[in-house]
C-alpha cells in the first residue's frame, strides 16, 4: 500500500498540466492596466497546452485540450466551440508529429508553435466569422498571432523549469 503523501504528489504531478492551462486562462480574466496585456495573456493557455501535450501527453489529454479552449471560450465570451474546435485540432497535430517535436532543437520547437499559433487563429477567425455572419477584423488576430509567438520562448523557459522540478525522474 503506497504512503497518503506519495499518493497526494502523484496526484499533484499528474494534475500539473491541466491546472497550470487553467491557471493560464484565469490570468487574462485579471483586469490588467493595459490591454495589450490581455492580449498576450490569452496566448498564453495555448503555449501551456501545446508544451505539456509535447512534454507530457498521458497527463494533458484531448478531453482536457477540448475543455480549456471550451473554458476559454466562456471566459472570453466568445462563440461557444470555437476555442475548443481550434484547441482540439492543434491537440491531433501535435500528438501526431510529437517524436518528431521531441528530437528537435528549441528553433524547430519554436517554429512549430508558429504554425500551431497561426492554425489555431485562423481556424478561430474563420469559424467566428462564419457564426456572426461578418468578417471579423483581422488586425486583432494577427497581433495576438505576433505576441503569441514572440512570448514562446519565456513561456516554454518557465514550463520546462516547473516540468523539471515536479517530474524529476522522468
Amino acid at each position: 500500500m503506497s504512503n497518503p503523501l506519495q499518493r497526494f504528489e502523484d496526484i499533484a504531478k499528474a494534475s500539473l498540466p491541466v491546472i497550470s492551462c487553467i491557471f493560464f486562462l484565469l490570468l487574462i480574466m485579471v483586469p490588467w492596466p493595459s490591454p495589450m496585456m490581455k492580449v498576450v495573456f490569452s496566448t498564453l493557455p495555448l503555449m501551456a497546452l501545446c508544451f505539456w501535450i509535447v512534454n507530457q501527453p498521458d497527463h494533458m489529454s484531448m478531453a482536457w485540450s477540448f475543455i480549456i479552449g471550451f473554458m476559454q471560450d466562456v471566459l472570453l465570451v466568445q462563440p461557444l466551440g470555437v476555442t475548443a474546435l481550434a484547441y482540439l485540432a492543434a491537440d491531433f497535430f501535435l500528438r501526431g508529429q510529437r517524436n518528431f517535436f521531441l528530437q528537435q532543437s528549441f528553433q524547430h520547437m519554436w517554429m512549430m508553435f508558429a504554425f500551431v499559433m497561426v492554425g489555431v487563429s485562423l481556424v478561430q477567425w474563420l469559424v467566428a466569422s462564419l457564426l456572426i455572419h461578418t468578417w471579423v477584423d483581422v488586425v486583432p488576430v494577427a497581433l495576438r498571432m505576433l505576441l503569441g509567438v514572440l512570448f514562446f520562448p519565456m513561456m516554454t523557459m518557465l514550463l520546462h523549469n516547473v516540468q523539471r522540478m515536479a517530474f524529476k525522474s522522468n
